[in-house]
């Protein structure tokens, strides 16, 4: 505390009939005192407190709470203004105020796969606040990840006063094994393998479904017109798949055409039938003949058969005289005559 030199000086004469006398009094003006608080912070957590110290003075009251301590502790779960009264050893007063910011908590939380399959990558997003930071050094709200094997992670959010932490465990799920196999992986046209799939998790779907006989069994035969490539994912309870693929070739060896050279139609279910085999064929006409040259069956469809009958009636047995003329799906064309013995 200084003092301000004496500025006035009053004087006073003091008389009675002839005789008189003066005084006089000077006046000294003090300083206000000058006070500062300090605080540890000025803006803190729901729950967290702050020291307010105020300096200036001889004694302090504060306002709200009329503490009556150089430093108090505020904790308070509101924003407000605190102001401090100082009175020095002059008896002047003189106060000082300082306003407390109370921010919301922080609360973080991690969103996102926390189960996933080997190979796989998730995306977790952090929620709760303004600013975030990862354990793995990213300072984003969201990260991708792709472990090799179970992990944790912790994000630190703040709001640029109070904090909070969030930890994720992601879990890595081993893949399912899958095995494709073909009995035969070339094949002519026309012809068929059979595919074997193994799993670990006895679930099967082979792609495509062209020329296949089933999708979903074990082993479907495959009857592709070209080449091929059989492919086979499997599925485990935790959603991961596994694929693995076979080819199939397929060759085209057209000119070979294989007509039997007897036949009995006689109702046993074996060789009833007279058929044109062939893969290849993209036209044909397949007529037989009687010993007498009459005409007695014709076909330009290689899934029809002759059934040894005429006229709806069975002719006897006998040797046949056939002509075939076809026309390949290579574009080559071939004409056959030959015999055919039916027997009873």
């Amino acid at each position: 505390v200084s003092t301000i030199t004496v500025n006035v000086t009053y004087t006073v004469v003091v008389s009675t009939g002839g005789c008189a006398d003066t005084a006089s009094i000077g006046i000294v003006v003090n300083q206000l005192p000058t006070v500062v608080i300090n605080a540890t912070a000025t803006s803190i957590c729901i729950g967290s407190c702050t020291t307010l110290s105020a300096t200036g003075g001889s004694s302090y009251v504060w306002a709200p709470g009329a503490q009556t301590t150089a430093s108090i502790n505020v904790c308070t779960a509101s924003s407000g203004s605190y102001t401090v009264t100082t009175t020095d050893a002059n008896g002047c007063r003189g106060d000082a105020n300082i306003f407390i910011t109370v921010v919301p908590v922080v609360n973080a939380f991690i969103t996102g796969d926390t189960v996933i399959c080997a190979g796989d990558a998730t995306i977790l997003t952090a929620q709760g606040g303004s600013s975030y930071s990862w354990n793995t050094g990213d300072v984003t709200s969201a990260i991708s990840v792709n472990p090799a094997g179970n992990s944790g992670y912790t994000v630190t959010v703040s709001n640029g006063v109070c904090s909070d932490q969030a930890i994720v465990n992601v879990a890595v799920s081993p893949l399912p094994t899958v095995l494709a196999s073909a009995a035969l992986y070339t094949i002519n046209i026309g012809n068929q393998t059979t595919l074997t799939g193994t799993t670990s998790t006895g679930t099967y779907n082979w792609a495509p479904s062209t020329g296949l006989s089933c999708t979903t069994c074990m082993e479907p035969i495959a009857s592709p017109t070209v080449t091929t490539i059989y492919i086979l994912t499997t599925v485990d309870s935790n959603g991961c798949s596994a694929s693995d693929s076979v080819i199939v070739n397929v060759t085209l060896e057209c000119d070979e055409v294989f007509v039997p050279s007897a036949f009995s139609p006689n109702g046993d279910g074996f060789n009833d039938y007279l058929y044109v085999r062939n893969p290849c064929v993209q036209d044909m006409e397949f007529s037989v003949f009687n010993r007498w040259g009459q005409k007695v069956f014709f076909t330009s469809d290689i899934t029809l058969g002759w059934d040894g009958t005429f006229h709806g009636k069975p002719v006897d047995p006998a040797v046949f005289f056939y002509t075939l003329s076809i026309k390949f799906i290579t574009g080559t064309d071939k004409h056959i005559d030959g015999n055919v013995t039916l027997v009873r």
